[in-house]
C-alpha cells in the first residue's frame, strides 16, 4: 500500500492558466491604473454584462465622460504586465447602451514602456474588433487609449484575458 506524502505541496501539470485582467479575479500585482480625462471628467467603470457590438460579455470596462464633456476627450487604462504574458485576448468596441453617437471612437493599444504602438482601431456604432492571441510577450505596461466622443460613445473592453 502506497501512502501520499503530507504536507507536500502539490504542483499543478500542465500548461500555466489564463488571467483575467477584470472582474473580481484580477491578481495581485497585474494592477489596472486608470488615468482618466482632465480634471476627473470621465469615469471608468469595470462592469458585468457588457454589449458590444452583437455580443456580450461577463466582465470587461467600459470608459465614458460625464462632466463637462467636449467633442473628443481622451482617457487610459494601465495594466501592469511586467513582461510575464505572452498573448492577450479581448473584444473591442463601443458599449451598445451608447446613446446616439457624435462620432466614432479610437481605441489604441500602446506598449507604454517603449511608446511603441501595437494597435489602432476606430468605431462606429454596433463594430467591434476581437483580439485573439494578441501578441504582448514582453510588454510591461500595457496601455488602451480611448479618444472620441465619450459622453455619448462609451468605449468598451470585453472579457480580457492574458495569457502566460
Amino acid at each position: 500500500m502506497t501512502s501520499e506524502p503530507t504536507g507536500a505541496a502539490q504542483e499543478p501539470v500542465g500548461k500555466p492558466l489564463p488571467v483575467a485582467l477584470s472582474g473580481s479575479n484580477v491578481p495581485e500585482g497585474v494592477q489596472l491604473t486608470p488615468d482618466s480625462c482632465v480634471m476627473g471628467r470621465c469615469t471608468f467603470q469595470s462592469e458585468e454584462n457588457i454589449p458590444i457590438g452583437d455580443a456580450a460579455f461577463n466582465t470587461g470596462w467600459v470608459v465614458k465622460c460625464t462632466i463637462g464633456c467636449g467633442a473628443t476627450e481622451k482617457a487610459d487604462i494601465d495594466l501592469q504586465l511586467g513582461g510575464k504574458y505572452r498573448t492577450l485576448d479581448a473584444t473591442l468596441g463601443i458599449d451598445g447602451q451608447s446613446g446616439s453617437l457624435a462620432g466614432p471612437v479610437t481605441i489604441r493599444i500602446i506598449d507604454k514602456t517603449n511608446g511603441s504602438m501595437l494597435r489602432d482601431y476606430t468605431f462606429t456604432s454596433g463594430k467591434s474588433v476581437q483580439l485573439r492571441r494578441f501578441r504582448v510577450a514582453g510588454v510591461t505596461i500595457l496601455r488602451f487609449e480611448f479618444l472620441g466622443p465619450l459622453s455619448t460613445s462609451m468605449a468598451a473592453v470585453g472579457s480580457p484575458i492574458a495569457y502566460p
